[in-house]
This record gives structure tokens, C-alpha cells and sequence, in this order.
């Protein structure tokens, strides 16, 4: 600072870089407000669909959320009613797959200042390492964000069980202005299955499938056999729902041929 007032005493009025200027400050992503939204559909395998309310650090609203949870295969099916369970011990030591979709944000408040800032979301479930952050969207008071991620936890443990029946995700909404580097959506660095699922509830996996750095032949043979198995299952889970519409089909038959048969 001293070498600038001096330069200004000198009569020195040459622009100053930004990296030199003292009152100068970078532009950064700033945080606008979270929003939580309970997991415990997901310990009971049943699907959530809600919008809740980004509130800032006063209370007041942002913007709000709308998101959708569901329980589904490891080909990302969504489960049905028939998967439903009663108690959440039920899938102890088996593998949960379930996706976290942002559907969109409506009446972004940052958005309604400047029309040329921008938003991303950004969350972080269970034991995940990173954050996981949507792409940047800029210039909608109503982005439409429509980003999927699935999750699995190839053998579900009691801990993991009781953080769904317990705790909130909490996804933070993050404000962009024009010249500030955006946040990384980039997934390097996390564990994911053969699919390139992202694997949560990871204690006792001592070897996974890296995308960046592991080829096919170093999954393990127990992962492969377990993935294979999985995929079985989801097959008759399919045929088991076309004979259960069949089997309607064939009761609705008989019980018209049966009442035409009573008029005569």
C-alpha cells in the first residue's frame, strides 16, 4: 500500500493490477441459503417427491427446491409399492440403490437482483468425501435444473440405516456472479460401482472400481458375482410384474364370461 501512495504522490496514475490492488477483493460464490429434506422414505424404500424452502441465514426464503428421492435397481428402475418395506432392518446387509434428482428452483431471489447471476446446488450425503454440485445455470428466476445422481450402498449397514431414519440432506444454493470461478462438478475422486454409481456407506469396502484409474479386471470376483446376482433379481422382479398384470387381465375375463353367462 505503501508503494501505491507513492506512486500516487509521484504523480504515477498507471492502472493497477487487481492482484496489487489493496482494496480490491476477487469475486467469489457466495452462499444464498439450505434447504433440508428428510431421508427416511429411503430406509423404507419408498419414493419422495417435495419442494421445500432454501432459507437464508436470517430465515427468509431464497428460493424453493424441488427434488425427488427414490429407492430403485442397480439399472436405475424405480421401485414400486411391492418393494415397500415395513421395517428398515429388512435391508441390512443388502445392497440400496436409490437416486437424488434436482428437478428445478423457482423464484431464485439472486436471480430477481441480476438477471446475469447464476445459481448451482450443491449436497452431500452419508460418508461422501466431496460435495456433489449441479451445473451452473444462469439468467432464470426458475432454472430448470433436471440433474440425476444415483447412489449405492452394495451392503447396507445398521449405521447407515439409522443416519436415513434420522437426518436431513442438506442441500445448499450457491450464488454465481459474472467473473467468479464456479464451483467443480467434477466426481473424480469419489468410489463408484461397476455401473459408475456412486457408492455411499463405504467402511467395509476395502476394493472398488475407480473409474480414472481401474480397469474391469480389477473389480472383485465376490463384486462381480453380487452385481450379476442383482441383476437376476431385477429380471424376475420384471417377470413376476408382468404375471401379476396377466393374472388381473385373466380374472377381469373370467368374471365378464362368468357375468354374461348368469344374464343368460
Amino acid at each position: 500500500m505503501e508503494e501505491l501512495y507513492q506512486r500516487f504522490l509521484d504523480g504515477d496514475n498507471s492502472p493497477v493490477a487487481p492482484e496489487d490492488d489493496p482494496f480490491w477483493d476477487p469475486v467469489e460464490v457466495i452462499h444464498l441459503g439450505s434447504a433440508h429434506v428428510w431421508l427416511q422414505s429411503l430406509a423404507y424404500c419408498m419414493k419422495l417427491e417435495e419442494q421445500v424452502e432454501f432459507l437464508n441465514c436470517d430465515g427468509l426464503e431464497e428460493a424453493v427446491l424441488h427434488i425427488c428421492m427414490a429407492p430403485c435397481s442397480p439399472t436405475g428402475q424405480t421401485h414400486g409399492e411391492e418393494d415397500v418395506v415395513i421395517d428398515p432392518l429388512e435391508l441390512l446387509g443388502k445392497r440400496m440403490d436409490f437416486q437424488i434428482h434436482i428437478v428445478r428452483c423457482l423464484g431464485v431471489s439472486w436471480m430477481k437482483e441480476d438477471a446475469k447471476q447464476g445459481i448451482q446446488i450443491g449436497y452431500r450425503i452419508y460418508d461422501l468425501p466431496n460435495t456433489i454440485y449441479t451445473k451452473p445455470v444462469w439468467k432464470s428466476v426458475n432454472p430448470q435444473i433436471e440433474e440425476t445422481v444415483q447412489f449405492a450402498a452394495l451392503t447396507a449397514s445398521q449405521e447407515f440405516l439409522n443416519y436415513l431414519q434420522t437426518n436431513a440432506l442438506i442441500v445448499d444454493l450457491w450464488g454465481l456472479q459474472e467473473g467468479c470461478t464456479e464451483l467443480s462438478c467434477s466426481q473424480r475422486g469419489l468410489m463408484v460401482t461397476g455401473e459408475g454409481h456412486i457408492l455411499v456407506d463405504t467402511k467395509k469396502i476395502s476394493t472398488v472400481k475407480d473409474p480414472s484409474q481401474a480397469a474391469s479386471d480389477q473389480i472383485p470376483e465376490l463384486y462381480l458375482k453380487l452385481l450379476k446376482l442383482e441383476q437376476e433379481t431385477e429380471l424376475l422382479r420384471n417377470i413376476n410384474r408382468a404375471l401379476r398384470e396377466e393374472n388381473m387381465l385373466l380374472k377381469e375375463s373370467l368374471a365378464k364370461t362368468a357375468s354374461g353367462q348368469g344374464e343368460r
